[in-house]
């Protein structure tokens, strides 16, 4: 196999590793985020701050050794980032879980997964080239201003990032120091390798180093970031449309996410098609829905900004993952909190 071939498939392998312990560990990126609020957790940060931090510090190591040249400074419109972040949010608090989830829940076999995803692409097609890309067009060219701020430092991000991973593992491991936990499996489930609960940290870990490496190996396929989902998803139209279709990095990624939940579900004996109401499909499709009109207006989704943009100390990336946040916790609130609020009155 030649290297071309092989940094191509590197997609597929990093995906399904994603894929495969994001359900294993029974983890979500948004919930981390939601239930800061909602269950009033901090775990959950700390565990998406290891995610970023090693990925940034792989990043940055890159950088320093000129693996991965520079990226360029881009321009974003603030006004987007923030609407766009806040509909993204609002949509995974919606859909029970970001499009990365939903593309987790395609791979066990939920077909709210499948809905979720529809919506966000049938949505995300119509922001950016549809009947709502003049909506689009307007935001972007509102409040612009050039994401220098990983430029404007006068050090090595490096020196920064990595003593800061450094002592978020020293403090995750001294909380977690004699902590046991077992997810519970059918009795006729012998397979001691999956049936105990991997530790998230462990998974957060593992994650990073994927999101970390994801740069170098995209990059030798000609394309400069690391673990996305929206753009993959959008380039399903030319897949359908076009044949034959050359795959691309990003989209053997998507499709290793989808058999990495795939491969688990069937070797721990969970893989079911499941049955659900029209409310959970009506909520499932409008989440998605929501996120693909966010992910378009805001550039990216909680992988793309989230993690991969916030590991390159991108402004318009951390922007954005703000006012997700911002987002989940507002559709927390009106999906769970205002009715038992109600409900306690009556």
């Amino acid at each position: 196999m030649i290297w071309g071939d092989f940094v191509l498939i590197s997609g597929l392998i990093l995906g399904l590793i994603f894929g495969f312990f994001l359900k294993r560990s029974r983890l979500c990126l948004s919930a981390s985020l939601r239930d800061i609020y909602l269950a009033k957790k901090i775990s959950g940060l700390y565990w998406f701050l290891l995610i970023v931090l090693t990925t940034s510090t792989i990043f940055f190591f890159l950088l320093t050794f000129k693996l991965i040249p520079i990226p360029d400074q881009q321009v974003f419109s603030v006004s987007s980032e923030i609407v766009g972040g806040l509909f993204f949010g609002v949509g995974a608090a919606l859909a029970s879980g970001c499009v990365t989830t939903s593309l987790i829940k395609l791979g066990d076999g939920r077909v709210t997964g499948l809905v979720s995803i529809f919506g966000f692409v049938l949505f995300a097609l119509a922001t950016n080239q549809g009947p709502l890309s003049p909506l689009n067009n307007f935001m972007q060219q509102n409040i612009v201003v050039t994401d220098n701020f990983r430029a404007s430092l006068n050090f090595n991000p490096l020196l920064i990032v990595a003593p800061l991973l450094v002592i978020l593992v020293v403090f995750i491991w001294h909380e977690q120091k004699g902590k046991k936990t077992v997810y519970p499996v059918p009795a006729s489930n012998q397979k001691p390798l999956l049936r105990k609960k991997l530790n998230p940290f462990v998974t957060a870990g593992i994650l990073g180093l994927v999101a970390g490496f994801g740069f170098y190996f995209s990059y030798q396929t000609g394309r400069y970031g690391s673990v996305a989902t929206l753009g993959p998803l959008l380039s399903w139209q030319i897949f359908f449309s076009s044949f034959p279709h050359h795959f691309d990095w990003g989209e053997m990624f998507v499709a290793g996410l989808v058999l990495g939940s795939l491969l688990f579900t069937v070797l721990n004996g969970e893989f079911s098609f499941k049955d659900y109401t029209g409310n959970d499909l009506m909520k499932s499709f409008s989440g998605g829905a929501l996120m693909g009109f966010g992910a378009v207006m805001g550039k990216g989704c909680i992988l793309a900004n989230g993690i991969v943009g916030s590991a390159m100390l991108s402004a318009e990336s951390l922007l954005n993952i703000v006012f997700i946040t911002f987002g989940l916790w507002l559709g927390s609130y009106v999906i769970y909190v205002r009715p038992q609020n109600k409900e306690k009155k009556l």
